[in-house]
């Protein structure tokens, strides 16, 4: 075999074929030109749009559905507020600390899990910049929160690189940024505030990432003079 050529595919590596890059059992019938016909694998679609609000255009990522997540949930649900009816019914006819406390535990599992069907089928996150002010934040029904940054203290704006994408990371689109455990979350994109780097866009991957940062920074000049005027 010559230096530097891949493995023939007829070779045994330990009771295994070498095919394409996997080892497959010794005996396994599969056509040599199957790794190049094989179809191509779906290219991914970025999970955010640039929209007009307004006066401005915006990076909009809005919150990822899952069905099952949801009937789970909504079910779920129905039959906690239902416990949670009776508990109430008991308590007032006959108080008891145990169940008051277990209503206090009830209370905060009935939001978290109806802020999060909430949040799936409203929630969106998004970024613009505009009028001197980098401006994120997120919305969903009732609730709202937006954080604004003077361009001028803003510098190397960039994707978060990950070294791993952890467990389950792509799925905190499916669950409110404010939450314990997601709120603390990189987002996919950072930047330089003065002393301290902040991160926004939570839950899109770094090719999303590297997406709206070449957005903001293409944008960063024009808004910059705008500022020194």
């Amino acid at each position: 075999m010559t230096p530097g050529a891949p493995p023939h595919p007829s070779k045994r590596a330990g009771g295994l074929f070498f095919l394409s890059g996997l080892f497959v059992p010794h005996g396994t019938c599969i056509p040599a030109s199957m790794s190049t016909t094989r179809p191509f694998e779906p290219v991914g679609k970025q999970r955010f749009t640039i929209e007009w609000i307004g006066r401005e255009q915006w990076i909009v990522a809005r919150a990822t559905r899952s069905w099952f997540m949801l009937p789970f949930f909504s079910l779920w649900l129905l039959f906690w507020t239902l416990g949670g009816v009776a508990a109430v019914a008991t308590l007032l006819s006959e108080p008891h600390l145990f169940i008051a406390l277990w209503l206090v535990g009830w209370a905060l599992g009935w939001v978290y899990v109806a802020v999060t069907i909430a949040w799936q089928l409203t929630g969106k996150s998004q970024v613009t910049i505009a009028n001197g002010s980098l401006v994120h934040g997120w919305s969903m029904v009732f609730f709202k929160r937006a954080k604004r940054y003077d361009v001028t203290r803003i510098t190397d704006i960039r994707p978060a690189v990950f070294s791993h994408t952890p467990l389950g990371y792509n799925a905190m689109m499916s669950f409110p940024p404010f939450l314990p455990g997601i709120r603390g979350m990189r987002g996919s994109v950072l930047f330089d505030y003065g002393g301290r780097t902040n991160s926004i866009m939570n839950g899109l991957d770094e090719a999303e990432g590297k997406a709206i940062a070449l957005w903001l920074n293409e944008r960063m000049p024009a808004i910059l003079a705008e500022s020194a005027a």
